[in-house]
């Protein structure tokens, strides 16, 4: 095998790389963008009309808003709580809720891929929001 062949299929095989990794770079800011702007529009206020909802029940929660994420807990179990978040990581960017809840001196947690990709994020609605965040408090506070 020629050199020649050789160095032209290492350009080829890095010009590759560097396309799909600027193409990966700016579905990730698409998503991010879309994904922060979901959150102001309707994360945190269906995030705020369910707290209300739950508190009205008798449950207290609060809601938290660290780095372009939502997290509704429970006052008196900070580790029982729902968080819905970016996860920029893969092809896809995608908003994944992470759900946390103490049994005992365990702590259970789980991750659930709620919406992927940056259109899907931008097309959020609120009532997505509400059936994600209504069922996965309801398992964690009601025991």
């Amino acid at each position: 095998m020629e050199v020649s062949d050789v160095r032209r299929r290492v350009r080829e095989v890095l010009a590759d790389a560097k396309r799909a990794s600027s193409e990966r770079r700016t579905h990730r800011d698409a998503a991010a963008h879309a994904w922060s702007d979901a959150l102001e529009r309707i994360g945190l206020p269906v995030s705020r009309q369910l707290v209300q909802a739950f508190k009205a029940e008798g449950f207290s929660l609060q809601i938290f808003t660290p780095a372009e994420s939502v997290r509704i807990a429970s006052e008196p179990h900070p580790h029982d709580y729902i968080e819905l978040t970016l996860e920029p990581d893969g092809d896809e960017a995608s908003v994944v809720g992470r759900i946390s809840h103490a049994r005992g001196r365990e702590t259970v947690s789980e991750e659930r891929v709620f919406v992927r990709g940056g259109s899907a994020i931008a097309a959020m609605t609120e009532e997505q929001v509400l059936e994600f965040l209504a069922k996965a408090l309801g398992g964690i506070l009601v025991r």
